[in-house]
């Protein structure tokens, strides 16, 4: 049985579309500046203190700056209209000191992000729409009044009347039980309009 040329067509851009989202879709070269280790001397430098790992190095960086990033580049608006784009950066590095949100209702600490001890609310707080306001307090202003607003209607539905409600983005460094506070607001009632305090 013989194959046409139709065949034959179909099967090499079957082939080269499977090729280009392999090179789209290659990992961890997306951090990598197509200017890194341009130069003989920063090349020379890589293997010197590497060995061959620091040539397989040399070969990825110019593989990365002659063929990967052209290719991206060229199909970029088509990754952005079938939303397949994706930076595999994200998953290289985690958070040097990770954020949390404390609750405290009239001085007593009611929640703390994956914190066991710490529980209130969890099944909302960490319902995956509730998520993100972690991450909306510490940099975006412009949540915060409807987030810390829902934290303080519920902790009077729950505690009774309450005088503060205390909302805090705190740090700390992995594996250490010591947090500082980044930022932090003080709520009260009948307004609970949120006052943000110094840490």
């Amino acid at each position: 049985m013989t194959l046409g040329r139709r065949a034959h067509l179909q099967a090499a851009l079957a082939l080269t579309a499977q090729l280009v989202w392999l090179l789209l879709a290659t990992p961890g070269l997306d951090r990598f500046k197509a200017d890194m280790l341009d130069n003989d001397r920063a090349r020379g430098s890589l293997v010197e203190r590497w060995g061959p790992l620091g040539q397989l190095g040399n070969a990825l960086l110019e593989f990365n700056r002659e063929v990967r990033i052209p290719v991206t580049k060229l199909f970029d608006p088509l990754q952005r209209v079938f939303m397949t784009y994706q930076s595999f950066s994200l998953y290289l590095d985690g958070p040097k000191k990770p954020g949390r949100v404390e609750i405290r209702v009239d001085g007593a600490l009611v929640y703390r992000t994956n914190d066991d001890e710490y529980r209130w609310r969890r099944e909302q707080l960490v319902y995956r729409r509730m998520r993100p306001f972690q991450h909306d307090l510490m940099l975006k202003r412009s949540y915060v009044r409807a987030t810390t607003l829902y934290v303080a209607r519920r902790a009077e539905e729950d505690f009774g009347p309450v005088s503060e409600v205390e909302v805090s983005v705190v740090r700390s460094d992995w594996g250490e039980p010591v947090y500082r506070t980044k930022r932090r607001w003080l709520l009260h009632p009948p307004a609970w309009k949120p006052e943000e305090v110094d840490p």
